[in-house]
């Protein structure tokens, strides 16, 4: 489980749930679920739903 932040301490993403070989990629995501990410005044930049590993529908 990992969830990112920025400096500040505000949250980037939502918690996530990673593989272990993916916890080294800049660019990880979770198999299934929902990848939420936020802007640092805290409105959601963007909503990722993966299933299998791969990205099944987003909303900017």
């Amino acid at each position: 489980m990992v969830q990112d932040f920025y400096e500040s301490g505000q949250k980037r993403s939502d918690a996530m749930l990673l593989t272990r070989e993916s916890l080294y990629d800049f660019r990880a995501h979770p198999q299934n679920g929902v990848l939420t990410t936020y802007a640092i005044n805290g409105n959601i930049l963007y909503q990722q739903n993966f299933r299998n590993g791969k990205m099944v529908s987003a909303s900017y």
